[in-house]
């Protein structure tokens, strides 16, 4: 739940908040670190093993203003190093190799009174379906350490089907230190070599197995904030249930991940991502509008010959007017210039519902997000046809009428990029 705790409310609304939480035994005191999860002081977005002399893999947290890095780390997939952050850019030393050992992946937890540590998957099946997941644990709100799971079942003939679980700090649990999230019968294991995802409900249960590179391919900071891409089409199988089955039918297909550590979730106003569905185009691009007004952006290219390119340069046009403001079109300029055409938006939904129901209520009083789903057909240059892919849009708040204004003046959007 990327997003932007609204200045303007009074400070009576946080002495409620405060308040409330306190009388319900949720407010204790503000720890370093999750229950069995790294040591106080740990600053990165997650645990490094390092072999003995080898260099990390992971920067520590960089002091505020520090640049994004620019080149992506050497991934298992590929084994080599991308190109440095344009298309132009001279190819880098390829005479690196992947890492022995995969990064070990734990929780870090959300460590200030707005922070938030959050996975999103995308997942594309060869039945057509899709599944979008999100496992959050947050301190927006009363209390610290509130965890929600939230999924959708979308069938390949667009009918989709929302699930949830959410728990306060108490009702839910790191196991296996730090390397399981468990939210009920919601179940994220990041223990190598294959993540595992576990969602059962009384009416539909999905049960995955997802196949991650050794490192991710794409790691980015900014002010704290880190954002970083472990996969575009991971390979992942499992089962998947729903009332009225027999029996669970077995699917196989890719998804992506990407893994967010916020130091504060309102500065965030608007958080774009573009996923491929296809992985004849291996693409994922990001456009994160933020509380100051600049809008950081970059993408991940994959080329035909297994390298991938890092661009900066990516453009957003707007598709609608109003609070929540959809992109209608993003360009990508790369080595290959890509297009994304994009539909209005096919599911709505609202972070907060997942959370307990007094938490949810007492949130909603100063944050008001919204999360958009629409359908993508991605144009590159030399493909005869364009591919199907996604556009996940998060907002923290309504836009202000100055972020509305500036989302409008890209001159890239010649027609203004409405639909």
């Amino acid at each position: 739940m990327s997003g932007l705790w609204r200045s303007t409310r009074t400070g009576a609304i946080a002495a409620i908040l405060g308040l409330l939480g306190a009388a319900a035994g949720a407010m204790p005191a503000r720890a370093s670190g999750l229950e069995g999860g790294p040591s106080p002081g740990a600053v990165s977005a997650v645990d490094v093993e390092t072999p003995p002399g080898a260099a990390s893999a992971v920067d520590v947290e960089p002091s505020r203003g520090a640049a994004t890095p620019q080149r992506s780390p050497v991934t298992a997939e590929t084994a080599e190093t991308p190109r440095a952050s344009n298309a132009e850019a001279p190819r880098a030393d390829s005479s690196a190799v992947a890492p022995a050992e995969p990064r070990t992946l734990r929780s870090r937890g959300p460590r200030g009174d707005r922070s938030a540590e959050v996975w999103d998957f995308a997942f594309a099946f060869e039945s057509g379906d899709r599944l979008l997941l999100r496992f959050a644990v947050t301190n927006i709100g009363p209390g610290n350490r509130n965890a929600a799971a939230v999924w959708h079942w979308v069938d390949a003939d667009g009918g989709a089907v929302a699930y949830d679980n959410g728990q306060r700090a108490k009702g839910w649990r790191l196991e296996e230190d730090a390397r399981r999230i468990r939210i009920k019968s919601s179940v994220l294991d990041l223990r190598r070599p294959t993540l595992r995802l576990s969602m059962g409900k009384k009416r539909a249960k999905i049960e995955l197995r997802v196949v991650l590179p050794a490192e991710p391919l794409h790691e980015a900071t900014q002010d704290g904030d880190q954002v970083a891409l472990w996969a575009t089409h991971a390979p992942a199988e499992g089962t998947y249930w729903t009332r009225g089955m027999e029996a669970p039918r077995e699917v196989r297909g890719t998804g992506s991940l990407v893994y967010s550590w916020l130091v504060d979730e309102r500065r965030e106003q608007r958080r774009v991502e573009l996923l491929s569905f296809d992985s004849n185009l291996d693409l994922y691009a990001i456009a994160i509008l933020r509380e100051s007004g600049l809008q950081d952006t970059w993408a991940i290219h994959r080329l035909p010959d297994g390298e991938r390119v890092l661009t900066r340069d990516v453009a957003l046009c707007p598709g609608n007017d109003g609070d929540y403001i959809w992109p209608a079109r993003l360009q990508v300029a790369s080595t290959a210039n890509l297009e994304a055409r994009v539909e209005a938006p096919f599911l709505r939904s609202d972070p907060v519902a997942a959370l307990p129901g007094p938490v949810a209520t007492l949130v909603r009083l100063v944050y008001k997000p919204m999360r958009l789903w629409s359908s993508a057909a991605i144009e590159a240059e030399g493909r005869a046809s364009p591919v199907q892919g996604a556009v996940r849009t998060s907002f923290g708040n309504p836009l202000s009428r100055s972020a509305r204004e500036a989302l409008g003046r890209d001159p890239r959007c010649r027609d203004g990029g409405r639909s």
